[in-house]
C-alpha cells in the first residue's frame, strides 16, 4: 500500500481564497480594522504510512573482464565463436609454442645431466673425495636448472588462453594467424547469472536498504524483477549523499542486458504517526515550522519532519493530534496573523 490511510487530501488553495473572498464580502475584519486572512486547515491526527522509496541503478554482470593475452605469439587456433556460452576452463586460444617447446626440452636435458652430476657428487661426498663446497655447489646448480624447467612450463601454460569461468563470449577482436603482443584483448568475458543490480541510496533512507532485504526493479521496457540485496557501501559518499547497494536479480533474468539502466523499489515498513499535506510546511532561517489556528491567531510550531510521499510529510516532533494546521501553501502568513479558518479538510 502506498501513501497514508484517512488523512486529508492535498490543500485547495483556490478554494480557500474564494471561500476567505466570501468570509470578507461579509465584512470579515481583523483586530485593527483589517480583513481576515481565510485559510484551509485541516485536524492533526495520526494515521498508518506505509510509503515505497524510488531510485534508479544499474544492471551488472556478476563477473566481466576482457581476455588478454599475457605474451606475444602467433594465434595457431581459435577454439572459440562469438557469443558462446562457455565453461570454466574451456580453451579459447592456442598461441604457438614451438619455439617454447624446444626451450623446454633444452632446459628439461639440461636438468637432467646436473640431476646425475649431483648424484654423483653426494656419493664422492660420503668418500670425502670432494668438500662440501663441491657438493652445495652442484646442489646450487641443480635448483637452478629446475627454476628454468618450471619457468618454462608456466609459459607454455600461458600458450593456452582459456576461460577463468562461465559465461558468455562477446565478440572476437583477433584473427588466427595473427601475431599479438602480451595484453592485447582477444574478447570478453561477461557471467550473466546471476545479474547483479547497483542501486544508489539517498543517505538518509540509508537504514532501509539492508542485507537480506528484498526489492522490485523495473526496467525500461516495463519488465518488474525481484532482487534481493547482498552488500552496501561501507559509507555514504560525501559528494552525492547516497550509499551505493548492490543486489542479486533472483530467477534467470530473462532479456536483461547487464549495463541496462533500471527504476528500483524498496517497501518501507508501515509506521504509525502524524502526516500534513506538503503545502503544510513552511520554513525560517531556522528551520522547519508549521503554523496552527489558535485562538483566530496563526501560531508558529517548530516541527522534526520524518518520511516524505508524493502527498505527504511525516511530522515527528512539534504538533498533537487534535492540533488545527493551516494550508500554507504559497499565501505571505506571520506569526500571531489574525486568520480566518475558511474550510476544515
Amino acid at each position: 500500500m502506498i501513501g497514508l490511510f484517512l488523512l486529508c487530501t492535498a490543500c485547495n488553495h483556490s478554494s480557500a481564497d474564494n471561500a476567505a473572498k466570501g468570509k470578507d464580502d461579509k465584512g470579515g475584519k481583523d483586530g485593527k480594522g483589517g480583513k481576515r486572512a481565510g485559510f484551509v486547515a485541516t485536524i492533526v491526527q495520526k494515521n498508518s504510512l506505509q510509503s515505497q522509496l524510488h531510485g534508479i541503478g544499474t544492471l551488472q554482470a556478476s563477473e566481466q573482464i576482457d581476455i588478454k593475452s599475457e605474451i606475444a605469439g602467433r594465434v595457431k587456433s581459435i577454439s572459440f565463436k562469438e557469443g558462446q556460452n562457455i565453461r570454466k576452463g574451456d580453451l579459447l586460444v592456442k598461441i604457438d609454442d614451438a619455439e617454447l617447446v624446444a626451450q623446454k626440452a633444452k632446459a628439461q636435458s639440461h636438468f637432467d645431466l646436473l640431476k646425475s652430476t649431483q648424484m654423483r657428487r653426494k656419493q664422492q661426498l660420503d668418500l670425502q673425495a670432494i668438500t662440501q663446497q663441491d657438493y652445495e655447489q652442484s646442489v646450487a646448480d641443480l635448483a637452478g636448472a629446475d627454476a628454468d624447467v618450471k619457468l618454462l612450463d608456466a609459459q607454455l601454460a600461458k600458450t593456452e588462453i582459456r576461460a577463468p569461468f562461465a559465461g558468455v563470449l562477446g565478440l572476437r577482436r583477433i584473427g588466427e594467424g595473427q601475431v599479438i603482443s602480451a595484453g592485447q584483448a582477444i574478447t570478453n568475458l561477461v557471467q550473466t547469472s546471476p545479474l547483479k543490480a547497483e542501486l544508489s541510496i539517498p543517505g538518509e533512507q540509508a537504514v532501509f536498504a539492508k542485507p537480506g532485504q528484498t526489492l522490485k526493479i523495473h526496467t525500461v521496457n516495463g519488465e518488474e524483477h525481484v532482487a534481493r540485496i547482498y552488500a552496501t557501501d561501507g559509507s555514504i559518499d560525501e559528494a552525492s549523499r547516497s550509499l551505493v547497494v548492490r543486489a542479486y536479480v533472483e530467477g534467470k533474468g530473462g532479456g536483461l542486458v547487464p549495463g541496462s539502466a533500471i527504476d528500483y523499489e524498496i517497501s518501507i515498513p508501515e509506521v504509525e504517526g502524524i502526516l500534513v499535506p506538503p503545502e503544510s510546511i513552511a520554513g525560517d532561517a531556522q528551520g522547519t515550522i508549521v503554523y496552527l489556528a489558535k485562538g483566530g491567531k496563526a501560531v508558529p510550531a517548530r516541527v522534526k519532519l520524518g518520511r516524505r510521499t508524493v502527498d505527504r510529510v511525516q511530522i515527528l516532533e512539534g504538533v498533537s493530534p487534535g492540533d488545527t494546521l493551516l494550508c500554507v501553501g504559497a499565501t505571505s502568513i506571520r506569526p500571531n496573523m489574525p486568520v480566518d479558518i475558511a474550510e476544515i479538510r
